[in-house]
């Protein structure tokens, strides 16, 4: 199970930025990356038609991440105003950091 979890994250992780690494707006010092908030995928492809493929990746990876028992991750419903409501990556971290302690945010 672990390390489905861990294969999702690089994957998603590598998606999401390009550049194989979470997007960290807090200092390393910060952070506690047994903490970790999950944002939904972006569509962006043509006609926005793969919107639910991106929707069960995030979910997934959400889930996976949730059974591993060393992680304390924000739920599906945690992040979800962030899709329905976009904000910068400062606000959603400190939104998040309010509810879980410091979290690294992917």
């Amino acid at each position: 199970m672990a390390a489905v979890a861990a294969v999702l994250l690089a994957a998603a992780v590598a998606l999401r930025n390009g550049s194989g690494s979470p997007r960290v707006v807090a200092k390393a010092a910060e952070l506690d990356a047994s903490h970790v908030a999950v944002l939904y995928f972006d569509d962006h492809s043509e006609g926005r038609v793969l919107g639910h493929i991106a929707e069960g990746l995030t979910e997934e990876l959400i889930h996976q991440l949730a059974e591993v028992s060393a992680l304390r991750v924000v739920s599906r419903n945690g992040v979800r105003r962030f899709r329905e409501f976009p904000a910068t990556p400062d606000s959603i971290a400190n939104t998040v950091r309010t509810r879980c302690g410091a979290c690294v945010v992917m």
